[in-house]
């Protein structure tokens, strides 16, 4: 159970991403742009928290996205900047280009991703 004075954890956005791609109660499209957009906020909140907990600062606006990516490079990781950057795109695909089609293995490629990614992140 969830306590409001609990800290979240970006690890539930990967579950519930791995959980709503497959709830055929929703439509396939809906289910796969949410799906997308959860696996890449996990990754991003994840590889943050982790980056701020190593002496790392970020500016507290939109281009925040964009600096953890850089500082993944910066720190000689570039394969996990990399990856970051893919979920990011994704994500920017699944939330702003309708015309973009989206299918189910395409979001479960995303939530592999991330989920690879994010035990890479854990290897800092």
């Amino acid at each position: 159970m969830y306590s409001p004075r609990e800290r979240f954890k970006p690890k539930k956005f990967l579950k519930l991403a791995a959980q709503l791609i497959r709830d055929n109660d929703y439509e396939e499209p809906c289910r796969v742009r949410t799906a997308i957009g959860r696996a890449y906020y996990s990754a991003f909140l994840y590889a943050k928290e982790r980056l701020e907990r190593l002496g790392q600062a970020f500016p507290d606006d939109h281009t925040v996205h964009q600096a953890v990516i850089d500082r993944l490079m910066e720190r000689n990781f570039k394969l996990l900047g990399s990856q970051l950057d893919e979920l990011l795109e994704a994500r920017r695909d699944a939330d702003y280009y309708m015309d973009v089609p989206l299918s189910i293995s395409q979001g479960n490629h995303f939530i592999s991703l991330s989920q690879r990614f994010i035990s890479s992140i854990d290897q800092l």
